[in-house]
């Protein structure tokens, strides 16, 4: 947590989630946390409304719990607000939902996307069609 200079969800003892709940998705976190995370963890970044839906239904996603996920556009109706688009939750491929970068509760979490551009990502397995999106933020060290 120290590392992106954000603070750990409210219900983890620490910088580390509990062990009950460390398989599941991390909620209770802002679009600023998930961004800042991403980031952090090898270069990554959240995806667009584009890349997850594309990943979504071609059944390219890990669904972990019913949470809806932070992307990285900004809706056109956001009228000069700091909002970004929510997608989910599982497999609806639904992109409805639009909230304010600082909002959090426990159903809005995020996965990170590689920095690899959609259209230059090998097609090499399953994975790696949409974007090479990853399993719903789960906190883990990242790889070189």
């Amino acid at each position: 947590m120290a590392a992106t200079d954000r603070p750990a969800p409210q219900h983890w003892a620490g910088a580390q989630p509990p062990a009950e709940i460390a398989a599941e998705p991390v909620v209770l976190v802002t679009f600023l946390d998930a961004q800042a995370y991403c980031g952090w963890a090898g270069q990554r970044r959240l995806p667009t409304v584009a890349e997850w839906q594309n990943a979504c239904r071609s059944q390219q996603l890990e669904y972990v719990g019913s949470v809806w996920e932070w992307t990285a556009t900004q809706p056109a109706e956001a009228g000069g607000a700091d909002m970004r688009v929510l997608c989910g939750p599982g497999s609806t491929c639904d992109c409805s939902h639009r909230y304010h970068v600082t909002w959090k509760n426990a159903v809005k979490g995020f996965r990170c996307a590689s920095t690899t551009p959609v259209a230059t990502v090998p097609v090499n397995s399953p994975h790696e069609l949409a974007m090479s999106l990853e399993t719903p933020g789960r906190v883990s060290t990242p790889t070189p």
